[in-house]
């Protein structure tokens, strides 16, 4: 092995000691356990692979004869349990329809042919591939993952944007071609991901590659640890802004109301808004989702009590299904529309009726070898009343929500609603003048979620 990889290895090797990877009765079990890791942490394929065992199929043929529905009923705690059943029946159809079942017939096929052959089976890429050659039948090739990709880039030993194939040769070049040490340096890396260099909060400071591994570009790691502490710093600051401005803690996931404050007819409204979803429960195994949206808005008055209210601009999805990792998706177009309708006002007292909707279309994103995509739908009807004054005017009311939220993976499409026994929750919000034709809102919504929504706008 050449420095630094070298020396990487044995820190690593002497902090953590052998770490006796991957843990199976059986080959065929590493090769199950392979596909069913996907998406999701080791804990949850345990009680999947339990279940199998428990039912004596984790058989090539036992495990085929099964119904789809059956299977997926057993890996359920994998999570994506469908899309798994699925991938898993494919390489068992590949398996017996090539090898008959036979992994020792397997093993003694070339491992380009194999790889190649394995790629070509449904749900199975690269790194599951990687992993079913080098764990289950000792092949040597070294297994790419996130864990390694985010640790070699923090230490400039790869370009953040490198691709699986260009990772995988800084290893198959540089160190020797044996099945031990695949596996072992492997497994160290995901030790370490795990405990150490963690996706949001890595441990630098205490890391044993910042402690123990001298390299020239340990200090861009340290660097961009800063930049992250500073910018976590920046959001933690707003956000404890936003929520000491408003007074409460708790706030409920729906769409904006606006306010009571209405547009004279054929006049304007127009403003910039943030708003942040921190939590909304879905049915099922889908968990929760996160969401941070900024839009430009626009309001019309149709006359002057009724108007429509338009917004166009920019939205993310960060949802965290039961025993799966998040799937973050990017930000991309998002946009709503709604009215209002003015059915009281007496004095400085004013009530509004209001119905919004709000769709969400981020970018399309991949969790390991998994592409998914997303759209979020989110509906309300609203029923506010507020107290006019001069500089500031609080509102009170009570709203209906729901939230769709429609995944694909590949072909498989779903639509899945927010938790209906928390549908109903309350409306607390406030516009404070800033000058005669511009006031600042703040507006949280709670009992049924968490989230919070600010904006700034101006009457034309």
């Amino acid at each position: 092995m050449t420095s630094p990889l070298n020396a990487l290895y044995r820190k690593l090797y002497a902090h953590f000691g052998p770490q006796h990877w991957w843990p199976a009765d059986s080959s065929f079990e590493v090769m199950v356990g392979a596909i069913l890791t996907q998406n999701t942490n080791w804990a949850n394929v345990e009680k999947a692979i339990g279940n199998l065992k428990q039912k004596k199929v984790l058989e090539p043929r036992k495990l085929y004869r099964l119904s789809k529905k059956k299977l997926a009923k057993l890996i359920r705690p994998a999570g994506y349990y469908n899309i798994k059943a699925k991938r898993l029946r494919s390489f068992l159809i590949f398996l017996l329809k090539y090898y008959k079942g036979n992994l020792k017939k397997m093993s003694l096929v070339d491992m380009e042919i194999l790889r190649r052959q394995l790629l070509s089976v449904h749900g199975i890429g690269p790194e599951t591939a990687d992993s079913i050659l080098l764990y289950a039948l000792d092949k040597p090739v070294f297994v790419v993952d996130a864990y390694t990709k985010r640790i070699f880039s923090r230490h400039r030993l790869v370009k953040k944007h490198a691709t699986y194939e260009q990772i995988q040769n800084l290893f198959m070049k540089n160190l020797k071609n044996k099945v031990e040490l695949f596996n072992e340096y492997h497994a160290l890396l995901v030790r370490l991901g795990k405990e150490f260099c963690l996706k949001n909060k890595p441990k630098c400071q205490i890391c044993p590659l910042m402690t123990k591994f001298k390299i020239q570009n340990k200090s861009k790691c340290q660097r961009s640890n800063n930049k992250t502490s500073v910018l976590s710093f920046g959001i933690c600051a707003l956000t404890l802004f936003w929520i000491l401005c408003f007074g409460i803690c708790h706030f409920v996931y729906a769409a904006p109301c606006y306010g009571t404050r209405m547009p004279k007819e054929k006049k304007f409204f127009a403003g910039a808004q943030t708003h942040t979803i921190f939590k909304r429960y879905l049915e099922d195994e889908y968990g929760k989702l996160r969401s941070t949206q900024h839009f430009f808005l626009l309001s019309y008055g149709v006359c002057d009590g009724l108007s429509i209210d338009l917004k166009v601009g920019a939205g993310n999805i960060k949802q965290h299904p039961v025993g799966s990792d998040e799937v973050d998706y990017n930000s991309n177009f998002a946009g709503g529309y709604g009215l209002r309708v003015k059915f009281l006002e007496r004095a400085k007292i004013k009530a509004v009726l209001g119905f919004q909707h709000i769709s969400v279309h981020p970018k399309s994103a991949r969790l390991g070898e998994t592409r998914h995509k997303a759209i979020l739908d989110d509906w309300q009807w609203s029923l506010l009343a507020s107290y006019d004054s001069k500089k500031i005017t609080p509102y009170l009311g009570a709203k209906w929500s729901r939230v769709d939220y429609i995944h694909k993976v590949e072909d498989n499409r779903k639509r899945r609603m927010s938790d209906l026994t928390k549908d109903i929750g309350l409306i607390l919000g406030c516009d404070l003048a800033l000058t005669e034709r511009a006031w600042f809102n703040l507006e949280g919504q709670f009992i049924d979620g968490e989230a919070l929504a600010v904006s700034v706008n101006y009457s034309f």
